[in-house]
Order: C-alpha cells, then structure tokens, then sequence
C-alpha cells in the first residue's frame, strides 16, 4: 500500500488519548530556544487534528502539549507558559466537548509550589480530563520517583488524577549518538520504561493509589522487559523490597496508549501482559506524519484479535477511564 496517500479502512467511535496541540505560543519558544530538528514541532492546526480524526474513525480525541511542555521555558515563565497552555485547550474543549478534551500542562514539577498552583487552579475552573508529566524534569533529570516530587503526587492523587507520562530528552547536555539513531524512535521507548521502573521502586505509585497513569507508546519497553525487570528482588544489592509478584502486579496496574506501536508483535505482547481492560488507542498525531498513522491504523485494524477487545481498545476502556465521555 502506497502510505503516502491514505489507510483503507477504519474502525469508528475511538477515543484518541495521545493526540498532540501545538498552539502559536507555544511553537514561537520552542523555536527560540533553538531545539534540534527531530523536537521541532511539525505544522498543526484544529483543522489537521479534526481531518485525521476523520480518517481514523476517531469520536473524541484528548489534546496534550508534548514535551517539553511549559519546560521549554524557565522560572516564573514556565507557570504562565502552562496557564496560557491550558486557557487555550480549555476553549477548544469547551466549544466541542464530546469531540475534544485535554490534559492539563504543568510547569516543571520541580517547581512544587507552581506545579501544585496550576493542578488546584486547573481542576477548579476547567476540569481537564487529566494532566500530562514528563519522564524527567531539570538539568539533572530528575526522575519521577524523586522525593522532591511527592507532594505534586500528592495533589494529583487528591484529584483522583489520569496522569499520562510522555517520555522526554534530557535537559542537560546529551550522549554523543550516531544520526542514525533518532531520539524520538530508539531513546523514547526506554525513557518510558525508566520512568514506569522508578515509580514502582520508589513506592511513588503504589503510595497514591488514586492516581491512573497512562504510559505512552505501549509502556516502552516495560512489558517485554517485566521479567528481568523482576529479578530485581532476587539481588542483594538493590535497594528494592518488593517481591516479584508485586513488581509485574503493579507493571500490569498501568495503561498503556497504543500510538505508534501497531506492529503485531508489539500489540500481542503487550496485550497478553497488560490485559484487554488496560490498553487504549493513540494516535502521536501530528508528531507521527500522515502516512505513519496510516501504516500504524491499518496494522491496529489488522490484528487478529475479538472484535469486542478492539472496541475495548479503541474507545471502552477510555469510557472507563473517563466517564463523562458516556453522557
């Protein structure tokens, strides 16, 4: 099939929880701060997101700001940079809710006091659909188990919060890679699997439990990996006191999007480790050119699986998950 022209068929009434907005402030400061060529946003509009809602069968798509969010920028500017973020995916919601709801952008979650501000304030006046964090924050990458973070957690969990983790490239300066190995495509996956790693050995998760996460990108690595990721508890120099039941209990207690992860090896396994009830359709667009989604979508539409864990997939579980999405 030539993908640079369009998919052949699609299946109706999904939920899109990975779809991507990239407002005119927002790209003017990404520019400024002169990212490479692979962060730089690509063109976006509501009317290229509602087009290729169109073409994927999608019902209701929750826009995100991708990293590095309000982190593009520093200080007392990162706080307005996430208001302003949300002001806007508020009135875009508020015109259409049944076809568009959003996560709340945050400043950096090392900025506690903003982070918090801006979650109170957020959930007070725009009941957004949940938040969107980053992998890590700061010039020193800071994970998202750090202690630091525990009291944004805190709050989160207060909202009974839908939290999607969307993996993100270091701040500080970066490993020296080869151009043939694109951050986005071989770093992110893994990124993701730190970040679900370090919430269940910190007890970040576990501690706050009314917090449902969503990983990105099929949870990375996470379920291909879940078995030597717990061994963990058999070596005695890892500060870990959790049993091997409970480390692949809390893996499973993850969501997981299914954006740009169509290919059958990677649906299968991840099914048959996260379950039918847990995985939900993404799309990454505008991120994921046109003719990726097309490849993505017809590979999705193809795998031999129940019709009825499709419709889970594609739009149940996210009614689940989100259930003013039934009225």
């Amino acid at each position: 099939m030539d993908y640079k022209q369009k998919l052949t068929t699609s299946s109706t009434h999904k939920v899109d929880v990975h779809h991507h907005f990239v407002p005119e402030f927002w790209l003017e400061a990404v520019i400024a701060a002169g990212v490479g060529p692979a962060e730089n946003p690509p063109p976006w509009s509501l009317g290229r997101s509602e087009t290729v809602m169109n073409d994927l069968g999608t019902t209701t798509t929750i826009l995100s700001l991708t990293t590095p969010g309000a982190c593009i920028v520093r200080g007392k500017a990162s706080r307005v940079m996430a208001r302003h973020a949300n002001e806007y995916a508020a009135k875009i919601r508020d015109k259409n809710p049944s076809r568009f709801g959003f996560f709340a952008t945050l400043p950096s979650l090392l900025d506690t006091e903003g982070a918090i501000e801006e979650i109170r304030y957020t959930f007070k006046h725009h009941n957004p659909d949940g938040v969107i964090v980053f992998t890590r924050y700061g010039d020193e990458n800071c994970y998202l188990g750090d202690i630091r973070l525990r009291p944004v957690w805190a709050e989160l969990n207060v909202h009974k919060a839908v939290v999607l983790i969307h993996p993100a490239t270091p701040q500080a300066p970066r490993t020296p890679m080869p151009s043939t190995l694109l951050l986005n495509i071989t770093e992110f996956p893994h990124e993701t699997t730190r970040a679900a790693v370090d919430l269940i050995f910190s007890n970040t998760k576990s501690d706050h439990p009314d917090i449902k996460f969503i990983l990105s990108h099929a949870g990375g690595t996470l379920p291909y990996l879940i078995g030597r990721i717990s061994l963990m508890e058999l070596l005695p120099y890892a500060p870990i006191h959790k049993t091997k039941d409970e480390i692949i209990a809390e893996a499973k207690g993850f969501y997981f999007d299914i954006a740009l992860s169509g290919h059958s090896g990677t649906l299968r396994n991840l099914i048959e480790f996260a379950g039918e009830d847990h995985v939900l359709f993404g799309s990454d667009f505008p991120y994921c050119p046109r003719p990726g989604l097309w490849r993505m979508n017809d590979e999705w539409e193809g795998f031999n699986i129940t019709q009825e864990m499709k419709d889970k997939v594609n739009f149940k579980n996210a009614r689940v998950l989100f259930p003013r999405l039934n009225v």
